[in-house]
């Protein structure tokens, strides 16, 4: 069962982090100044591992609220598990995540503050390390579902492509 770190929007100002555990603090920068990787510039000897770290993060907000949905495809064993799963908001704050036993399912819902304009997502792997998703930046706007959520996400790019810095004029 995973242990909730899930940050209020209401109680978060500029110092978002306040609002998180220290025990998650604690882990992300101990393991963050050992280095983070991502899919353009993973260890040499994780070359073509990088998707089963790296976080895949969803946003959408609903009546008001974002929400962060973050899975890592990783599959967790007694010897080989992803231990935590946090965001950071665009000045580097952590505003929420969860610390995670070997039985979890690497997976976090989060709530993200109105205030926040860009998301990046991370996960921390026992053994490999600190791994980030692309920023998402919640300003585009992808679609609708069927309810009127406007959803958003990181799409999947093939190694090596570009990263979007904004968004095609027929989607503005």
């Amino acid at each position: 069962m995973a242990i909730a770190l899930v940050a209020c929007g209401l109680l978060l100002s500029a110092s978002a982090s306040a609002a998180v555990v220290p025990e998650l603090l604690e882990l992300v920068k101990g393991r963050e100044a050992e280095g983070v990787f991502d899919r353009y510039e993973p260890p040499e000897k994780w070359v073509g591992k990088q998707h089963d770290f790296e976080p895949i993060m969803t946003w959408t907000k609903v009546q008001g609220h974002g929400e962060a949905n973050i899975r890592v495809t990783h599959t967790n064993t007694e010897e080989h598990f992803i231990e935590a799963i946090y965001v950071k908001d665009h000045d580097g704050n952590v505003i929420g995540g969860n610390l995670l036993s070997r039985k979890d399912k690497p997976a976090a819902k989060i709530k993200i503050p109105d205030e926040t304009y860009k998301l990046t997502a991370f996960a921390i792997g026992n053994l490999h390390g600190v791994w980030k998703s692309l920023e998402l930046d919640l300003s585009w706007t992808i679609g609708r579902s069927n309810d009127g959520r406007i959803v958003s996400n990181t799409p999947p790019l093939k190694a090596g492509a570009p990263v979007p810095t904004k968004p095609p004029k027929d989607e503005l």
